[in-house]
């Protein structure tokens, strides 16, 4: 490219030389139009087109740099496309479509950064689909694969476009939703997603349920804030509670009664204890139509 405007600079610059008084008034405004694209797009590399202004000589020059800039934008934009998407794929995981835990980090500092973001009110939620690993032992990875792709497309298409949908390792899913809905709505919403209906697989229907804890947003220890990574821990043993209580069920922290973050570590430490002393409240939140698929009762 740079070379083709060395020659098109050479050739008007020869059209001056030849060129009578007279000509150079006539085209001196096109000269200069052109002369300063192609400074510019040669010192800052923005490129823009110049009107030709006329059919001569000149206008053809003027054309043919017009059409040298209009390949180099499309090239431009082809590029910048292809990063865009190639930046996409390492934020998703390659298997279900959701973002990965890469994303996450990125998206929480940018959250954390961000006063009025930390402010809103949502939740955070962590699924564990219950039993997968009978799932992979059964049918082999490959249903399992089928079932995680199944789920991730369940809750892609009920959540909303600002919800963050996370795989966060294995058969975890992370669900973060922002803006004010009762937390019990979300729940019974996100365990009737994956539970409601079988899952349809390779190997027939499967009945797959999940286990989820939650922690309300913002989650506050006295009068901090804490963060979304800190809340998430919350959620995890929140999560715990509600395997350990008999799975397909939801698990909320809804509040903490603690002054300072220090006390968190003997609250984590034992999360029904901890609601027993009043240090934190939880409520359970169980699917609309309890029923355990009889694959789950053994």
């Amino acid at each position: 490219t740079t070379i083709t405007l060395s020659v098109l600079v050479a050739t008007f610059l020869a059209t001056l030389a030849s060129a009578s008084i007279g000509f150079r008034t006539i085209v001196s405004r096109r000269l200069t139009r052109l002369h300063g694209a192609m400074t510019q797009s040669a010192s800052t590399a923005k490129r823009h087109q110049v009107d030709a202004g006329g059919a001569d000589e000149l206008s053809e020059i003027i054309g043919t740099y017009n059409a040298l800039v209009r390949t180099e934008q499309a090239r431009e934009q082809a590029l910048l496309e292809r990063n865009e998407q190639l930046s996409d794929v390492g934020r998703r995981d390659p298997l279900t479509g959701m973002y990965n835990r890469r994303h996450f980090e990125a998206w929480a500092a940018e959250c954390g950064s961000d006063p009025q973001r930390r402010q809103r009110a949502g939740a955070i939620c962590l699924l564990d689909l219950d039993h997968f690993k009978r799932i992979n032992d059964t049918h082999g990875h490959t249903v399992g694969d089928e079932v995680l792709v199944a789920v991730a497309k369940r809750l892609m298409n009920v959540l909303r476009a600002d919800d963050l949908l996370v795989r966060w390792g294995g058969e975890e899913i992370l669900v973060v939703s922002l803006g004010a809905q009762p937390v019990e709505l979300l729940a019974r919403r996100l365990l009737a997603v994956v539970g409601a209906e079988p899952i349809n697989t390779s190997v027939g229907e499967l009945a797959v349920t999940a286990s989820i804890g939650i922690a309300c947003l913002p989650l506050r220890a006295g009068d901090i804030n804490l963060s979304l990574e800190r809340a998430l821990v919350l959620a995890d043993h929140a999560l715990y509670v509600a395997k350990h209580n008999g799975r397909y069920r939801a698990v909320c922290i809804q509040s903490l009664s603690i002054n300072k973050p220090m006390q968190l570590a003997a609250l984590e430490n034992d999360l029904q204890a901890a609601a027993a002393m009043g240090l934190v409240h939880l409520s359970e939140v169980l699917p609309e139509t309890f029923v355990v698929p009889a694959q789950q009762t053994a």
